[in-house]
């Protein structure tokens, strides 16, 4: 089945070359019968010209012309790489014995036709040769179709790859969007309860296998007398004091597995795995001293003329009874009691205890 549609027939061209015009005359009428458009030349030089502007299936070349003979032709055109390929058939009156024969074929013939050439053998040889270039043609569509429907699948592999990217793109941008706190720009209290306990089967998992790991650590902190802030200053600069202090405890941690998320109102939560006590305390002393650090005014605060937090810290191993709930009740415990010592401040579980 061709590739080839019916508007896409192609009609063979033959050139005959001879510097007699009757024999061109005898040539074209015996060529009239086959499917193909014939052209004539008189001379090499015609025939040159006329190769370099049309694709002929086959050349017909009269050996014996005066100023260029059909050998000379034959080379040049085998010397050209547009015309290289045409297959030549010399038509000469030279006996087939003769040494010119093997010239012929050195300079680029494919066959030979003897003078006075029989109509019947003519029209054969000329049928094998058009069929083959038609063949060729054919080939060559099918091979042009082909690699054009293989740019496309590329194109469209590309397209395709692209979309998906911008789609993983999105979905990741989405994701993002729905684990942020849309003011703070933390991590919201949906994201810090799936990370929570997600981190906690770690944890789990982790002591199972083995009872040297480290335990998961969690601080609860409250921006001190926040209401006051908000009543006298106004929400504006409340939700701007709130985007600072987020901006502070986010400062405070290092490491990517660490998460600061907004608990709500102006309750922060930031969870440490593998992470000692003390370690979380020291953390939570950091935070503490970055948000002091932005010397946000606050006149109506018992605790400094500044806005200040106050810090719980616990520590949680997967003993029996342990669970998230316990971790950040300690914590809040412990914040509630750094508040009633005098706020801006850092407690731990452990300091609750000995109170």
């Amino acid at each position: 089945m061709s590739f080839m549609e019916p508007q896409d027939k192609i009609t063979a061209k033959v050139l005959v070359v001879d510097d007699r015009a009757e024999n061109l005359f005898a040539m074209e009428t015996i060529l009239k019968q086959l499917d193909c458009e014939v052209y004539t030349g008189r001379s090499g030089n015609e025939a040159l010209s006329l190769t370099l502007r049309n694709d002929f299936a086959l050349i017909l070349l009269d050996v014996n012309m005066p100023d260029m003979d059909g050998f000379e032709v034959a080379e040049l055109l085998r010397g050209n790489e547009a015309t290289c390929r045409i297959p030549i058939i010399f038509v000469t009156a030279i006996n087939k014995e003769d040494r010119s024969v093997f010239r012929g074929y050195l300079s680029g013939a494919v066959d030979y036709l003897l003078k006075p050439v029989d109509p019947d053998i003519l029209l054969s040889k000329v049928k094998v040769f058009l069929e083959l270039h038609l063949k060729r043609k054919e080939l060559e569509a099918i091979k042009a179709k082909l690699d054009e429907e293989i740019e496309q699948r590329k194109a469209k592999e590309i397209e395709l790859l692209e979309s998906n990217e911008k789609l993983e793109q999105f979905v990741v941008r989405l994701q993002q969007a729905s684990d942020t706190d849309g003011l703070t720009l933390v991590a919201n209290r949906r994201c810090f309860d799936r990370t929570l306990d997600k981190e906690f089967e770690l944890l789990k998992r982790r002591h199972f296998d083995s009872s040297n790991g480290l335990p998961l650590s969690l601080i609860l902190l409250d921006v001190d007398q926040f209401k006051k802030y908000n009543d006298n200053y106004g929400h504006m600069e409340g939700d701007h004091c709130l985007r600072e202090v987020a901006k502070a405890l986010s400062r405070a941690v290092n490491r990517p597995s660490d998460l600061v998320a907004r608990y709500g109102g102006e309750e922060f939560v930031a969870l440490l795995p593998d992470t000692a006590l003390s370690d979380a305390v020291h953390i939570a002393e950091r935070m503490r001293q970055e948000v002091e650090t932005l010397r946000l005014p606050h006149a109506f605060s018992d605790a400094s003329p500044f806005v200040t937090v106050s810090l719980g810290v616990s520590a949680i191993v997967p003993q029996e009874g342990a669970n998230t709930r316990s971790l950040i009740e300690r914590a809040d415990q412990a914040m509630y009691q750094a508040k009633m010592a005098g706020r801006n401040r850092v407690l731990s579980s452990e300091d609750v205890l000995h109170v």
